[in-house]
C-alpha cells in the first residue's frame, strides 16, 4: 500500500468528516442501546435506539463526501454503503409490516459494520506499513 493512500497524510479534517464521524459514533450507541433492550422487552427503547441506524448511514455518506478527491476508494465506499443502509432502513420504516422487516434492518445496519471492519484493517495495514519503513 502506497503510504501517500495512508490516513495520516490523506485524511480531510473538514466539517464534513467532524460531523461524519460524530454520527457513526452516536450509531455505535444506538446499536448497543438496541441489543441491550430487544424489541419484545422494551419496544420503545429499542426503536429509538435503533434510529441510530439512520445516524450511521448519513454519517458514512458525510464521511464519503469528505474524501472526494481526496482517496477514491474510501469515498465510494463510503458513498456506496451509506446509501445503501439508509435506503435498506427507510424500507424497513416503511414495509416492516408485511413480513420482511427483519431482513430491511439488517440491510439498514449491516453496512455500517462492513464500513468499520474494512476502515479498521485498512488503518492497521497503514500503521504496519508505516512502521515497516
Amino acid at each position: 500500500m502506497p503510504k501517500q493512500d495512508c490516513p495520516e497524510l490523506a485524511w480531510p479534517w473538514n466539517r464534513q468528516m467532524l460531523a461524519g464521524l460524530t454520527l457513526i459514533a452516536l450509531a455505535g450507541l444506538g446499536k448497543m442501546g438496541a441489543e441491550l433492550n430487544p424489541a419484545n422487552v422494551n419496544s420503545s427503547l429499542h426503536f429509538i435506539s435503533s434510529l441510530g441506524i439512520i445516524l450511521g448511514n448519513v454519517g458514512m455518506i458525510l464521511v464519503g463526501r469528505a474524501f472526494l478527491g481526496k482517496v477514491r476508494w474510501i469515498s465510494s465506499l463510503s458513498l456506496l454503503l451509506g446509501g445503501i443502509g439508509l435506503v435498506g432502513f427507510l424500507s424497513f420504516l416503511i414495509f416492516s409490516d408485511i413480513g420482511v422487516g427483519g431482513l430491511l434492518e439488517r440491510i439498514g445496519s449491516y453496512p455500517i459494520i462492513a464500513w468499520s471492519s474494512v476502515m479498521g484493517v485498512y488503518f492497521i495495514l497503514c500503521w504496519r506499513n508505516s512502521r515497516l519503513e
